[in-house]
């Protein structure tokens, strides 16, 4: 017979992945891979009941609540959906995504210059720079280009007469339609998205470092928590938080369980 395993110091190496599933389908929401600053609070609530002189004689449990709370060092688009309470969206040759597009382009023919994508929109304004590269002055779009007016077919930008030189800069912002690109919605309408939440962890035996195990701590039935910070740094981390609730289809309530096993 195997020797029954039966671990009792469980030395924690690192967080391996968080992954949220559909309660109703097991699809997964998200999963991230790149975990720091994990951890686990079980915290509860207490009455009490006290004597004719306020002293307490006798305390009562209420309620049990663990919260998950970790971040992945880079940004996560699919935890940032299932926070937000959307879905990712993947542009295609069918369902291509808008998005927007700054070009800062030097003058080599004063009568036109050229965009490097062809707007889904014509832009309505172009602007001159100063030496710095920032905003000067504002020309409009027009049916043909004149001295205040610029001209627009295709990618092609016919420029207000006399008003550029040769090494000047233009800036330009327009709309582009793009088949490689993802995008993801917030809106008003939507909060974030719960299911069951499974952290995968790595570790070993305190007495042999040399075999490693898995840790999984399970919430059954959970919810991320809407609030999200991202700085966008080369340094920033994309939070999140996963609170359990009570598992009210189970027979004793669970809030959550850990796993360890070979």
């Amino acid at each position: 017979m195997a020797k029954q395993f039966n671990i009792e110091n469980f030395i924690i190496n690192r967080p391996v992945r968080a992954t949220l599933f559909s309660k109703g389908t097991n699809e997964v929401l998200f999963s991230a891979d790149q975990l720091t600053d994990s951890s686990l609070e079980c915290s509860g609530t207490q009455v009490y009941v006290t004597d004719g002189i306020g002293a307490r004689v006798a305390a009562f449990d209420r309620e049990k609540n663990a919260t998950f709370t970790a971040s992945s060092a880079f940004m996560n688009l699919g935890l940032m959906a299932a926070q937000l309470g959307s879905d990712k969206e993947v542009a295609d040759e069918t369902s291509k995504i808008i998005a927007p597009m700054f070009e800062l382009i030097e003058v080599k023919d004063v009568t036109k210059i050229t965009l490097s994508e062809t707007p889904a929109t014509e832009p309505k304004y172009i602007y001159s720079t100063h030496t710095d590269k920032s905003k000067d002055k504002t020309y409009t779009l027009g049916a043909a280009a004149s001295a205040t007016e610029f001209a627009v077919n295709g990618k092609e930008i016919t420029l207000p007469t006399d008003a550029f030189q040769l090494g000047d800069m233009v800036a330009v912002w327009y709309e582009r339609e793009t088949t490689q690109a993802v995008s993801i919605k917030n809106t008003a309408q939507k909060f974030s998205k719960g299911g069951r939440f499974v952290l995968e962890v790595l570790g070993c035996d305190i007495c042999d470092q040399n075999t490693e195990y898995y840790a999984y701590l399970v919430f059954e039935n959970s919810k991320l928590d809407n609030n999200v910070t991202l700085n966008f740094t080369n340094e920033g981390t994309h939070q999140f938080t996963v609170n359990a609730m009570q598992d009210y289809c189970s027979a004793d309530n669970e809030l959550f369980r850990i796993i360890v096993c070979k």
